[in-house]
């Protein structure tokens, strides 16, 4: 599966969101991705953000399988792309040739958590932080914390 190196940020589940993506390598991953069945393509964060050319140990063992959505090819040779999370994946061996990253994972299946009053006192301590949050940021709408706080799947939240 290719794979994108991402510099300075995390991908989960389920998130849907845009990349810019300039480093040949990785466009060249994303393009083989869109002509895979499923168009999936592992993120995985750097541990360094500012190296240019990570290597196989400068990268986190644990990303997000993801599908792209949209694909635009931008006028400076890089794209931006729509991607939603669709699961956690460890990396178990990695490739990168001077053309392209590539990975051989295994899929982690999602926990399944189970009701209980810890659980539901978590989940009350992380909408009470995030509220915080949306209150002193002034970037997140109202709007948005509202649609967090109607989530009931402590996994999903």
């Amino acid at each position: 599966m290719p794979f994108v190196p991402l510099r300075g940020l995390t991908v989960f589940p389920l998130m849907v969101m845009h990349l810019d993506v300039g480093r040949k390598k990785s466009v060249s991953s994303i393009e083989k991705a869109m002509l895979t069945d499923g168009k999936k393509i592992l993120l995985v964060s750097q541990k360094n953000a500012h190296l240019e050319d990570p290597s196989p140990k400068d990268i986190y063992e644990i990303g997000t399988v993801a599908r792209v959505k949209k694909f635009l090819k931008l006028p400076n040779d890089s794209v931006r792309v729509l991607i939603e999370g669709v699961s956690r994946a460890k990396i178990k061996k990695i490739f990168i040739t001077e053309d392209i990253y590539e990975v051989e994972v295994e899929e982690i299946p999602p926990v399944i958590v189970e009701d209980d009053l810890d659980i539901s006192a978590l989940m009350r301590s992380i909408l009470t932080s995030f509220e915080q949050y949306c209150q002193r940021s002034q970037c997140i709408s109202s709007d948005v914390y509202a649609a967090v706080a109607d989530i009931e799947d402590p996994g999903y939240l």
